[in-house]
Parts: structure tokens; sequence; C-alpha cells
């Protein structure tokens, strides 16, 4: 179902949560706003949706448990449907969304705006950041947040589509960064074993090239789930795919 509204429509997508609380079970379809007329280069620009998106929110929906967990999605586009779900259906404490497009940030602080009393009720908080993770001064950036006593720590990251091809500078920058985001507990009590990074991307290219490339920024791959989407659940631009994986990466 599509509705124009100004420069965005909204699409209604089979992307199903299941919220517990107590005894109750609620349901809960995601409606969110993309930009319209876009052209192929603004749809990358994280402007419109994509079913990598899609799949990994239902990963999360359906396999994790993130209870009280800090939450950051990386490269979250318009639609944010992984950063969402990890409140809607698993209990994450707080989610920051962070991408470089401020247009494509401006379309999901509005998609916030109508999640929000779910986020309320759940007693979450979330925060949007413009930030291009790419950049390597940016990790540095994100230190001397912790020392001027901002909560940059989290639990998990989560990451889709965002590489969209065989991109070894891209990939380089998005590990170097959640490497930086993750690696915060280095006491006797450290949690760093429990601390994961969950990428999802379809099959546009071989991605032999990301565990070495994982490994060199301080990760370990430890699975890699392939998920498949019915062709009436991904958008009809010819870059999109039904064929996706999700990788799971922890701190070596």
């Amino acid at each position: 179902m599509e509705r124009e509204r100004g420069a965005t429509r909204i699409r209604e997508f089979d992307v199903v949560v299941v919220r517990r609380s107590g005894r109750n079970t609620t349901r809960v379809t995601l409606r969110s706003r993309e930009s319209t007329n876009v052209s192929p280069g603004d749809a990358a620009r994280g402007l419109v949706h994509w079913s990598a998106g899609r799949a990994l929110a239902q990963f999360v929906a359906s396999q994790l448990q993130l209870n009280s967990k800090r939450i950051v999605e990386l490269g979250c586009g318009c639609a944010g449907f992984p950063g969402i779900v990890s409140v809607l259906s698993s209990g994450a404490s707080f989610v920051r969304f962070i991408d470089k497009e401020e247009r494509a940030l401006a379309v999901l602080r509005q998609n916030l705006v109508d999640v929000q009393r779910y986020f309320s009720e759940a007693r979450a908080r979330f925060e949007v950041d413009r930030v291009d993770f790419a950049d390597p001064l940016e990790a540095q950036n994100i230190l001397a947040r912790r020392d001027a006593g901002d909560a940059w720590d989290f639990d998990y990251a989560l990451a889709a589509d965002v590489l969209y091809d065989e991109d070894v500078s891209t990939a380089a920058g998005l590990f170097r960064y959640a490497f930086v985001l993750l690696n915060t507990d280095d006491g006797p009590t450290s949690r760093r074993h429990e601390k994961r990074f969950f990428l999802g991307y379809c099959h546009r290219a071989d991605s032999h090239f990301l565990a070495p490339l994982a490994a060199e920024y301080g990760f370990r791959c430890v699975s890699a789930s392939a998920v498949s989407l019915p062709a009436s659940a991904v958008s009809e631009r010819d870059d999109d795919r039904t064929e996706m994986e999700i990788v799971e990466f922890a701190l070596i």
C-alpha cells in the first residue's frame, strides 16, 4: 500500500514484530515513509527502503533478545527498521541511529515520530546523529565524546545494506567504526565477549573479502545466515534483491 505525502510516500510492509508484555502479545506492522522520484544515486544514499533492512529487522525480531541493551544502527537510512524493531520486539533500552545523509535522516525523524509511542511504552530512548562512518576521524570523535562524558558505548551494532559491492574502503570504515563503538569494556568484568555486530547485505557481489577485513579491524565471524524474501516483498528497483545474508561478528 502506498500513499503520497509531499516528497515522501508511506509504504506498508509485511514486517511484523511481536511485543510481549506479561501475557499479552501485540503485533505491529511497520509503516514507513520513503522519498519519491529519486534517482539511482539518491536511492543508494538511503532515501528509499531496501530489502536487507527488512531482512535484518526480521532477524532481530526472531533471533535476538536485546533486553535493556544499547543498540547503534549504522547507515540507518530513512527507514531504520532494524533499530526500531530492536525496541518493539526485543526490549532494547536505547538506540542511536547513524547515517551521513541529512535528507535520509530528515525522513527517518518523521518515521520515528510515528513509532514514538512504542518507544515510550517500552521506556526506551533514541537519538539520531549525522555521521560518515567511512571517515577515519569519526572514530576518534567517539573517543572524544566519551572523554567528555557522553554515553557512546553500545552492546550491539546493526548495519543493513551499507555495502553495495566489493568496496574495501567502505567496508574497512564500517568495521573500524563499529569496533570503536563496541570496544569499551576492558576491566575485570568485561562484557566484550557478549558484544556483537550484525551486518545484513544483498548478494550483489562476492563477500569473500569480509572475513579477513573484519579480522584486520578486530572482529571474528561467528555465523552467517542466508535469508530469502518473497519477490512481492522486494522493491521494484532492479538493484534490490530477494537473496540476502546476515553475518554475525564478535570482538576478537
